[in-house]
């Protein structure tokens, strides 16, 4: 394995996060574009500058060994360029520097949001030659971004996109099974019409019935389910009581609320928001042998059993 391709493998480890990964495709040119304009001020003879510029871009052709990153990256290299020529004029040292804080400090401010470490607090001390390290980590941080753009966990799309999200779990324990019962000795002593659908907002509901559903809204089980699909570093995972409520469905078509579920619609809000998902679940707390819940995206479903 080369240098590069065992280096890149550890980076990849440390931005796997899309938000990471997008933020480092900004401040990582930032710090480059800074770097380019002090030394194209620095260097008076333009062919220099050039023959220096080229001659890293040359280098990693070698030192990649990657046709195809190597021309990413000097594509990104050509464009970075060309910013640095039309600030160089304008540019003070100070702005320079300025610019290269923000871009440092940015990635390091990306790393905290998502919940990444940084590579470079990986090695950085821990050894004698960890300077080293820290020169090859700079030499290659450019197609080091751009190979973790290709390997991140998921795409940009993925922030806008319908997937399918769909989460399961059980509740089986002594605790779940206690709070499913007192759901239906409530609904029992409600004794609900069997011509309609009946329905109890969670916000209404007072002594057991409510802390039963408290209880199943903030249990292990439930809030496990989410956090297997949503990385909880990354995702802040709450329940909306007021969208909350205890329903029992009716075996009859007319005079129901069920008609929505046949139709297409947005079920809350958040439906293009990056970043951002609102669930809508559903427990069942007794057998039910007369509702099916098809889940068009997995294409499968049926009625599910209690604590499902």
């Amino acid at each position: 394995m080369s240098a590069y391709a065992d280096l890149a493998t550890r980076f990849r480890a440390y931005h796997t996060n899309s938000l990471n990964v997008a933020l480092h495709m900004i401040t990582t040119p930032m710090g480059i574009v800074a770097a380019l304009v002090m030394a194209r001020q620095a260097i008076d003879v333009e062919f220099l500058y050039e023959a220096l510029v080229g001659a890293y871009v040359i280098s990693l052709f070698v030192t990649l060994r990657n046709f195809g990153l190597w021309c990413a990256t000097t594509a990104w290299m050509a464009g970075l360029v060309a910013v640095a020529e039309l600030l160089a004029p304008r540019f003070t040292t100070s702005d320079s520097l300025k610019l290269f804080l923000v871009g440092y400090v940015g990635q390091e401010l990306a790393h905290l949001i998502t919940g990444e470490k940084t590579f470079q607090s990986t090695y950085q001390f821990k050894t004698p030659s960890w300077p080293m390290l820290l020169l090859e980590h700079t030499y290659f941080l450019l197609p080091l971004c751009i190979d973790a753009l290709v390997h991140m966990k998921e795409s940009f799309a993925s922030w806008i996109v319908a997937h399918n999200y769909v989460v399961r779990c059980k509740l089986v324990n002594t605790e779940d099974k206690k709070a499913l019962k007192a759901v239906v000795d409530f609904v029992t002593k409600e004794d609900p019409p069997r011509d309609c659908t009946a329905h109890w907002w969670y916000q209404r509901l007072n002594g057991d019935a409510k802390n039963a559903f408290t209880h199943v809204m903030e249990c292990p089980e439930m809030m496990g389910m989410f956090q297997k699909r949503f990385r909880p570093d990354c995702y802040a995972i709450e329940a909306i009581p007021a969208m909350n409520e205890i329903y029992v469905a009716s075996s009859h078509h007319a005079n129901n609320s069920d008609t929505v579920f046949y139709t297409q619609h947005c079920d809350g809000p958040w439906s293009v928001f990056p970043f951002c998902h609102v669930y809508r679940v559903m427990l069942a707390v007794n057998e039910n042998k007369q509702v099916e819940t098809h889940f068009t995206m997995e294409r499968n479903g049926g009625g599910p059993p209690p604590g499902d």
